[in-house]
């Protein structure tokens, strides 16, 4: 195929009415895996997926439906011919792993962690970065780092997290969780309110000394979906939002559910939270909405 038409037919393909694209229909992504012959062509391929995988990051909002579109085409690409290789697509591989990381819910982050480990296997993604990027990312949402965390064994931090340490990934039971989370996203919530933080979110440790750093101004929320459960979580943020747990009868205290570490909120007497973190570091987020 002539490489000016393939990197046409490419971008049409992937920037489908986004309508359309909700849905997932794998025909024609298929397609686009199974048309790459040429070294140019998988160099081609990743380089268009990077320049629509950063593009919607620096533009901000929700594009969601691309981001997933992206993963599938990942998805399909490293079972087909595995993590990008430099020899087949050029200094390239980084890019399968951007757009892993832009996976919003951590239930597919892990379902789709044969992109990460087929990088590790291969030599193109390093031990350091694995641990203490890929895997801390996960991690650090349902577990504290302590002192201990980069002593755990590989095959430890795979079994807490559950990964799918499988050598392919389901496409199809891929899309059925991206269709759990399409349903959960169109129900219904009523909003209990949107807090502001006033004080900083990221701290670092250096020497026993707690530095803070970044998060003012950043706005949380609060709802209950329609399914009965309560959730809590930054608004305009890659991240999902979180299910709450609460602690108490009054429904005052609460952490995230699933989340196994000492961290935890508290609803105050003036409708502000606070969020108590390790290290006696607390967060303070003022109520601005109901």
């Amino acid at each position: 195929m002539n490489s000016k038409f393939f990197i046409i037919s490419l971008f049409l393909t992937i920037n489908i009415d986004l309508v359309r694209s909700q849905f997932h229909d794998t025909t024609e992504l298929k397609l686009i895996i199974n048309k790459l012959k040429t070294p140019e062509q998988h160099k081609i391929f990743w380089d268009k997926l990077y320049q629509i995988d950063q593009t919607l990051a620096q533009k901000g909002g929700n594009h969601d439906s691309i981001f997933e579109r992206n993963l599938i085409l990942a998805s399909m690409y490293i079972n087909k011919y595995g993590f990008p290789d430099p020899k087949r697509s050029g200094n390239n591989g980084y890019i399968a792993s951007y757009i892993w990381v832009h996976t919003k819910y951590l239930d597919m982050e892990k379902f789709t962690f044969p992109i990460i480990m087929k990088g590790f296997k291969s030599g193109l993604i390093e031990y350091n970065d694995l641990v203490n990027y890929f895997i801390s990312g996960m991690y650090t949402q349902e577990f504290d780092i302590d002192d201990n965390y980069q002593n755990i064994s590989l095959n430890d931090l795979f079994y807490k997290l559950q990964l799918n340490l499988s050598d392919t990934i389901d496409i199809h039971k891929l899309l059925l969780k991206l269709n759990r989370f399409h349903s959960f996203e169109k129900g219904h919530r009523s909003n209990l309110g949107i807090w502001q933080i006033f004080t900083p979110r990221d701290t670092l440790r250096y020497n026993d000394i707690v530095i803070p750093r970044g998060g003012e101004g950043e706005k949380c929320q609060m709802f209950k979906h329609e399914n009965e459960n309560y959730y809590f979580g930054f608004l305009n943020s890659a991240v999902e939002y979180k299910e709450i747990e609460f602690l108490n009868a009054n429904k005052t205290i609460f952490k995230t559910k699933y989340y196994h570490g000492i961290e935890y909120y508290e609803i105050m007497e003036n409708g502000d939270i606070t969020w108590f973190r390790k290290h006696n570091v607390t967060i303070n987020m003022r109520k601005i909405r109901k």
